[in-house]
């Protein structure tokens, strides 16, 4: 949709003017960019999802289950989330190591023309940058790509206590949703992010 395409200096989400968007900051999915955005001060990560329907389906499916698994996650996760459940709080609560390892969404806001999902931002790159950079070339009229491996790459590859660290975070994360019945169904390394 073209409403994706907009470049941003600055403007406010509709319905919540506390809320201002600065820079796209590079993701990019099928159905949603996520923006760099500030309230109070605060720098948040911003998924903007435009609506492209009527009805009761007034944006993509996926932005429905990404909602519902924030919001799922949160309620489990804050003081706030397990008042809601007022005489029976989560048994389940988060665990330091648990909310360490998730990137968690903060509010949304659903306004005129778009579902906008805010998250804390998260230090870090994807995986995917932190791996490799491939590279391009046209060569007698075909495609060449050369992979350059990163140092992250090769620290996982040789350092074992690295290794550890992030197989048990990834744990950590999976082991959560597994409790909250949750099935991540995009998990890739463009979807984790990693502060190395």
């Amino acid at each position: 949709p073209s409403r994706l395409h907009q470049a941003a200096n600055s403007w406010q989400v509709s319905d919540q003017p506390a809320f201002s968007v600065t820079t796209e900051c590079g993701f990019r999915g099928g159905v949603a960019v996520v923006w760099l955005g500030k309230k109070d001060g605060v720098v948040y990560a911003m998924k903007q999802f435009p609506k492209t329907g009527t009805g009761e389906m007034k944006f993509d499916p996926s932005a429905y289950v990404e909602l519902q698994m924030a919001q799922l996650i949160r309620a489990y996760s804050t003081p706030e989330g397990n008042a809601h459940r007022g005489n029976n709080p989560s048994p389940l609560g988060l665990s330091v190591a648990e909310r360490e390892s998730i990137c968690m969404m903060i509010e949304s806001v659903d306004d005129k023309k778009d579902l906008w999902l805010i998250y804390e931002l998260c230090a870090g790159r994807t995986m995917n940058e932190h791996l490799f950079e491939v590279k391009g070339e046209f060569y007698k009229g075909e495609r060449i790509y050369m992979v350059h491996h990163s140092h992250f790459y090769h620290a996982l590859r040789t350092n074992l206590e690295l290794l550890k660290d992030f197989l048990y975070r990834m744990c950590m994360a999976l082991s959560l949703f597994a409790r909250l019945s949750i099935v991540h169904g995009d998990l890739k390394p463009d979807n984790i992010i990693i502060d190395y």
